[in-house]
């Protein structure tokens, strides 16, 4: 135990001032996320204030928070892969891993947002059928959707640890290394093809069908939702290593590969902010008078007209 305990004390001395800074702030973090997983391990959703009226928790951050920003490894890898902009192949490693984590700790909130994790099964298998067994579920394409892209990104995943010197070495994991990289094309566009229809869910199954809610209800939302998730997911791939970049002092990618992807997510930026306009205004003159409203009228409460200006002076910054 003395010696384990010598050899963090040494590997810790190791790192420089900032990666000690970082990591202490995600020590500090997955801490913070112990102490609330076991008190919703007692108290399920009792602790989380989720019940029938109110159903959407933090895992809801989750799905529209990071599996939008995760989206980014897909349509990075649909570029690299299938349009062939080889500029980026610096950055897909860490794309991919950035892409898995982002999934991932959707499925850790999902798992301990929605009650028992032992019960967290439920989410598979009790779609809420409606009529005609039409399933009603939203949280069950939630959960298969991000079961399938999990697997796509673990496969995506596997050619890199196979990279390493040592692993290499071994003529199986060499050639098998080899042979899924031939096949990486196969699994971003499977991804990015899963990943078009999951991201558009988020619009066009969540608020395109709130009828009775004039202020979120649109229908083309569906591929408003891709545009933004293609826009800010290219972003963030290129922010977490521009800061890993930081903290280790050294460049963790060439400056042309970040130039690229800067304007990729440049354009549907620009893209966005054009249908982003599109839709406020059809808002105003279309969608919100058909519920006999006026959407001036909807935006006057505490999330009002500062988020709607707030976010298009945002789209205007990059």
């Amino acid at each position: 135990m003395k010696n384990v305990i010598e050899w963090i004390k040494n590997e810790w001395n190791g790192y420089s001032r900032n990666m000690q800074i970082a990591l202490g702030v995600l020590f500090g973090l997955v801490a913070l996320f112990a102490i609330f997983a076991i008190q919703i391990l007692f108290w399920g959703l009792g602790y989380t204030d989720m019940n029938n009226n109110f159903a959407m928790g933090l895992w809801i951050i989750g799905d529209l928070g990071l599996v939008a920003l995760g989206g980014g490894a897909f349509f990075t890898g649909f570029f690299l892969y299938i349009l062939r902009v080889d500029k980026l192949e610096p950055l897909i490693n860490s794309t991919v891993l950035l892409g898995f984590m982002c999934y991932l700790f959707t499925f850790i909130l999902l798992v301990f947002d929605i009650g028992q994790p032992l019960r967290a099964w439920f989410g598979y298998t009790y779609p809420n059928w409606g009529p005609g067994l039409m399933p009603q579920s939203m949280l069950t394409e939630v959960v298969w959707c991000l079961t399938f892209y999990f697997l796509v990104l673990c496969v995506e995943l596997i050619p890199i640890p196979l990279k390493h010197k040592i692993v290499d070495r071994i003529p199986f994991f060499h050639y098998f290394g080899h042979y899924l990289h031939k096949l990486m094309w196969i699994m971003a566009a499977v991804g990015t093809f899963l990943s078009f229809f999951h991201q558009g869910s988020l619009g066009g199954g969540m608020w395109g069908v709130l009828y009775a809610k004039p202020g979120w209800f649109r229908p083309h939302y569906f591929f408003l939702a891709i545009v933004a998730a293609t826009a800010g997911g290219t972003a963030f791939m290129m922010l977490i290593p521009t800061i890993a970049g930081k903290i280790m002092k050294k460049e963790v990618a060439p400056k042309e590969s970040f130039m690229t992807l800067a304007r990729i997510s440049g354009v549907m930026f620009v893209f966005y902010l054009i249908f982003r306009s599109y839709d406020i205004y059809s808002l105003f003159t279309k969608y919100a008078p058909l519920a006999d409203r006026s959407y001036a009228d909807i935006l006057g409460g505490y999330y009002g007209w500062w988020v709607v200006i707030a976010e298009l002076l945002l789209c205007l910054v990059p």
